[in-house]
């Protein structure tokens, strides 16, 4: 077998590891999230983590998942499908440390991720790439951080001071939860900003997610987890606006934007 063969056969092993590694992160990320919200309204004990429940599916699920099967489809054009888990994995990190069960929270696992796909990436160099794109859009990510950081301050707090002993949730790290459901909705927006490949998926699923918190938050005001309907409101109106943009973006000419 020459060089060139055996150079060959490693970027395809190499390709077909990435697409495993991105599935396994999609499906683990959306279906036990959906499993829980499924849960949540099956299972009388667990109502009062609905909200919790759907905030995972919001932020882990849509986002984390979103990103993992749109780099497993398409792992050859998958730049910003790649950033949206690497700018996840770090914000989730920030928020366990700041909540302090980073360990405990498994807080970790999405840096772990994002290394693992970035040695496997095909294409190295477009994971770092990023491409013009709409003031806008790029607006609405920082928008979104900005807030999603204040209320995560906020969430981890909760975490941090809590009691697991005489509060559920925070044994099971609904407060640091609900501060990275934040941070992963920003870091969507953010990777979507940024052009490449994925930026459709990531910015449609963040949209979902972010109409899946305001929902239920409108829904079920009584339930811990849930904002004033100011802010709910206000998080519907941000998804609409981000896939908005993200869909006037992508039917731009080819020839104002770079491909992706």
């Amino acid at each position: 077998m020459s060089r060139v063969e055996g150079t060959v056969r490693s970027s395809r092993a190499r390709t077909r590891a990435f697409r495993i590694v991105a599935g396994f992160l999609g499906v683990i990320a959306f279906v036990p999230s959906a499993v829980f919200v499924l849960g949540s309204y099956t299972v009388e004990s667990q109502d009062i983590d609905l909200v919790h429940n759907i905030s995972g599916l919001a932020g882990f699920g849509m986002v984390f998942g979103a990103a993992g099967i749109a780099m497993a489809v398409r792992a050859e054009d998958s730049g910003a499908a790649f950033r949206a888990v690497a700018v996840s994995a770090v914000l989730t990190l920030g928020a366990g440390l700041l909540a302090g069960d980073v360990v405990t929270g498994f807080w970790f696992v999405g840096i772990v991720f994002a290394v693992a796909l970035y040695l496997l990436h095909p294409d190295r160099g477009d994971t770092t790439r990023v491409r013009p794109t709409s003031t806008p859009l790029l607006a609405s990510g920082v928008v979104a951080l900005i807030v999603a950081v204040a209320y995560g301050v906020d969430q981890a707090a909760l975490q941090r001071n809590g009691t697991p002993a005489l509060d559920p949730h925070a044994e099971l790290h609904h407060y640091s939860g609900m501060a990275v459901m934040g941070l992963l909705l920003a870091a969507g927006a953010l990777a979507t900003a940024t052009g490449g490949g994925g930026p459709r998926a990531i910015g449609w699923a963040t949209r979902i997610g972010a109409a899946l918190y305001g929902a239920a938050s409108l829904a079920y005001p009584d339930h811990l987890g849930t904002v004033d309907t100011p802010w709910a409101v206000l998080t519907l109106l941000w998804g609409l606006a981000l896939v908005t943009l993200t869909e006037l973006e992508m039917r731009r000419p080819p020839t104002t934007r770079e491909p992706g």
